[in-house]
């Protein structure tokens, strides 16, 4: 009669508009839906950072020699003494340095330059493996880790390279992938790997802090002529190995470790053996092989497969090579023939089987040096063998 609307019996009224009870009470509802999301997505997020503040590690808590100790070289720079919280550890980076645009070095670039210790039989420079990340050396336009095949015979027969590079757009991709892969991994327990006590993302240079292993990697102990490790101690140590392979290819999700060899194999004062420097991002992800050449199993070398539980059993074959006979496989031969020789299945070509090697131990590795990948023992049979 006033001229003024008058809202239905199923409507409320609010600011002159008239509203449903049904929109009004389906709008409560996305509110308290959104609220709910909110509360758990917070929830998650607290009690995930409460884990990881267990395991992550301040720059400010490592204290190092000066110079600092070379322990030995990873797959991105070196792996040098420190100590954490009193303990003994050894500290190493886990995946490429990002490029420094302005030309100054980071903290552990430095430590690298610094680093100095004529007893380790891992001296290096980082010059070689900055080579193959340098800005100028990728496609541009493609980001950081751009699909590049690597000349692993410019990087020696020693080197662990990556035969293909996975495309990663940014290099924080490349940390955010690191961090998913530490927080599997610093759930792995086993006598038989060694054990991450801390990780640290801060800046550019994300760096994994390891437990301290006295006798430092399995080829630094084979090759020290002060210390006489007897057929005895031997087989212990191969038992060992099989152990942490066997943890690692059981774990959920699969954790390929792409780069055994002896000196990846860590010794402590008792003697026991660890496997280290497994199941890292950079590695496992890659589109093709990673490794190091004359540890690589030919169908990684052809570039036929990535990394799979039966090219690390292949590895384990040439480190059995490498504990009865002390030497580097083939040793003395023309490294580029070789690779071509182990590849081509016509040749087979394999290490030969060492004089001071058990013909058990020698049946052993023949298997694991099978062409064929399905053909070769499993982890489990390795250690059942052993």
């Amino acid at each position: 009669l006033d001229g003024n609307c008058i809202c239905v019996t199923d409507a409320l009224e609010i600011r002159s508009k008239c509203y449903s009870y049904f929109t009004l009470f389906s709008l409560a509802l996305i509110a308290l839906a959104i609220f709910v999301l909110s509360s758990i997505t917070w929830y998650i997020e607290r009690k995930r950072e409460q884990s990881e503040s267990v395991w992550t590690v301040k720059t400010s808590e490592l204290q190092y020699d000066d110079p600092p100790k070379v322990l030995g070289r990873g797959t991105f720079g070196l792996v040098v003494l420190a100590e954490y919280r009193g303990t003994k550890v050894a500290v190493k980076r886990v995946i490429p340095p990002k490029l420094n645009l302005n030309g100054d070095n980071n903290s552990f670039e430095d430590l690298e330059f610094k680093a100095t210790d004529p007893k380790t039989t891992n001296m290096f420079d980082f010059t070689e493996s900055t080579a193959i990340i340098n800005s100028s050396n990728l496609p541009k336009g493609r980001g950081l880790m751009s699909s590049l095949v690597v000349d692993y015979g410019s990087m020696g027969k020693n080197r662990s390279v990556w035969l293909r590079w996975h495309k990663r757009n940014t290099y924080d991709e490349l940390v955010s992938d690191l961090i998913l892969e530490v927080r599997q991994i610093s759930k792995l327990r086993h006598p038989c790997i060694t054990t991450m006590l801390g990780a640290s993302f801060s800046k550019d240079e994300p760096f994994l802090v390891m437990e301290y292993m006295d006798y430092g990697s399995l080829f630094d102990l084979l090759h020290n002529t002060t210390i006489i490790v007897e057929g005895d101690n031997l087989l212990p140590i191969l038992r060992d190995v099989a152990q942490g392979i066997r943890f690692l290819h059981s774990a959920i999700p699969l954790v390929i470790h792409g780069d055994l060899k002896a000196q990846n194999i860590l010794v402590d004062k008792h003697f026991r053996a660890k496997v280290s420097d497994f199941g890292l991002s950079q590695k496992k992800q890659t589109r093709g092989g990673v490794g190091t050449p004359y540890w690589m199993a030919p169908e990684l070398l052809r570039g036929e497969s990535c990394n799979t539980a039966a090219s690390d059993v292949y590895s384990f074959g040439i480190i059995l090579y490498e504990v009865y006979s002390r030497k580097i496989p083939y040793e003395g031969e023309t490294f580029e023939k070789v690779i071509k020789l182990i590849q081509d299945p016509t040749m087979n070509k394999r290490p030969s089987v060492p004089s001071a090697m058990p013909l058990d131990v020698a049946s052993l590795m023949a298997d694991c040096l099978i062409e064929n990948p399905e053909a070769r023992p499993t982890s489990h049979e390795l250690d059942a063998r052993l």
